[in-house]
């Protein structure tokens, strides 16, 4: 538990940190067992600013992010809600953050540091790491809040000799960024990395071990001037290590793209909704899970077709026909015929979902098709691997669940037709950045586990 020192209000309170609950009295008011009047009249409240103190273990600043809100209070104690901590050696300004994951020991895979390692007779060891250089990926970039950002993978060595492991590798990835005291920003690079992370691993529960803060020497070189905490993400146990290990797109799948995956979940392009809370999670199907998958797969055909599937001539031609019909009767009707006339007209034409994931399927049968056989093949369902029937299957399964029709017979097809397009969103946000097929199919198999050549 933290305590120390914190300003509030232009007073001194002394503090103690719990969770994401601040807990603070004002030095004058120790001892006192009475409550304050006006905190009855009028409670405290924070609307996002920062509250700047003095860890009393560390000595070092400390940084609050209060949220929004009013604050809860006991006899005289404020109970403030955080966002996040910054706890600071320096009055420095930030210029770099090294973000350390366990999910990024795989993803920039560790082992790829080590050059030789041998074992002697006489019970002499040996390991060689590569250099630095060789251990660090080259920059990619994108934008965030406005200002340009610099990002890389690189392996971190360290030692510990009251440790089992005295000898530690550890991947991180580094976002170089202009000198800034705007910690807003840099909490906001730091959850674009975390929801990166999430991306690549396909639930949202990874395991954020350290946010290392530095900022720029004369020599050049970076130094650590403080930490980061989120008590949200860091105080969560990590995902099973079996999982961690072994389900994952790794930074080779990607290289080149990361820059191009980080921009668009700034932006807010990557879909990543429908991302469970953890593996378990992601094992589980149910409405709400196969509403958010087809909401990714119509997002996506969004922008795959920003103007609509082709249709053939014969159906433009009969789209051409009702809308004149329609357009004639909106002008000679009134009131609610003429509302629903309207209505009929904005939806002419409109691509209903079967129709997107037929035309979807078509264009990547070539990606799709290798998983959709394996997973229909092991469920002894190949025969009804069929793109229009898959199609028709969902959009109705879909509708049922959208609509509230829990009346309607389930079509246990349309289990295997949805943890397939699970797939397919991912199949489509890679081929979108132009990754190779070859790339694409052993990275997706790879993080949802599916064992096939």
């Amino acid at each position: 538990m933290i305590c120390g020192l914190v300003h509030i209000f232009d007073e001194d309170y002394m503090f103690r940190l719990e969770g994401k609950e601040l807990r603070a009295e004002a030095i004058s008011n120790i001892g006192k067992n009475y409550i304050i009047p006006s905190w009855f009249e009028k409670r405290p409240s924070f609307d996002g600013e920062y509250l700047f103190g003095i860890n009393q273990i560390t000595g070092k600043k400390i940084v609050f992010k209060t949220a929004p809100g009013e604050a809860g209070f006991r006899n005289t104690e404020l109970i403030i809600r955080i966002q996040y901590y910054l706890e600071l050696s320096s009055d420095d300004k930030i210029s770099r953050i090294a973000l350390k994951a366990d999910e990024l020991n795989y993803i920039y895979n560790v082992s790829n540091a080590i050059e030789a390692y041998s074992f002697g007779e006489e019970g002499t060891t040996s390991c060689k790491t590569k250099t630095f250089e060789e251990t660090t990926s080259d920059k990619e970039h994108f934008i965030c809040c406005g200002k340009p950002v610099d990002v890389l993978f690189t392996i971190y060595r360290g030692i510990q000799f009251n440790s089992c492991t005295p000898i530690t590798l550890s991947s991180s990835i580094v976002f170089e960024f202009e000198e800034t005291e705007d910690y807003d920003f840099i909490f906001r690079v730091v959850g674009v990395a975390k929801l990166f992370i999430s991306y690549l691993c396909y639930r949202r529960n990874v395991h954020i071990s350290e946010i290392i803060l530095q900022s720029l020497c004369e020599d050049g070189k970076y130094q650590n001037i403080g930490t980061m905490y989120h008590p949200t993400w860091q105080d969560k146990d990590p995902e099973d290590t079996k999982i961690i290990s072994k389900k994952y797109i790794a930074f080779e799948g990607i290289k080149g793209h990361v820059g191009e995956i980080l921009q668009d979940l700034e932006d807010g392009v990557l879909y990543t909704r429908h991302l469970p809370e953890d593996y378990k999670d992601s094992k589980r199907l149910d409405h709400p899970k196969f509403i958010m998958v087809t909401a990714a797969v119509e997002w996506i055909a969004k922008g795959l077709y920003p103007d609509g599937i082709e249709h053939s001539k014969k159906t433009e031609k009969a789209i051409e026909q009702v809308g004149k019909e329609l357009d004639e009767k909106i002008e000679s009707t009134s009131g609610k015929v003429k509302d629903q006339y309207k209505f009929l007209r904005n939806v002419l034409g409109s691509d209903s979902l079967s129709v997107r994931i037929n035309q979807i399927c078509k264009d990547y049968e070539e990606l799709i098709t290798p998983f959709g056989k394996y997973l229909y093949g092991i469920n002894n369902e190949l025969d009804n691997f069929d793109y229009p029937k898959i199609s028709q299957r969902i959009e109705k399964q879909r509708n049922n669940f959208a609509h509230g029709n829990l009346d309607k017979d389930y079509d246990v097809l349309a289990t295997l037709d949805i943890i397939l397009f699970e797939k397919v969103v991912y199949i489509l946000q890679l081929a979108k950045y132009g990754i190779e097929k070859e790339k694409i199919i052993s990275e997706v198999k790879r993080l949802f586990g599916m064992n096939f050549c």
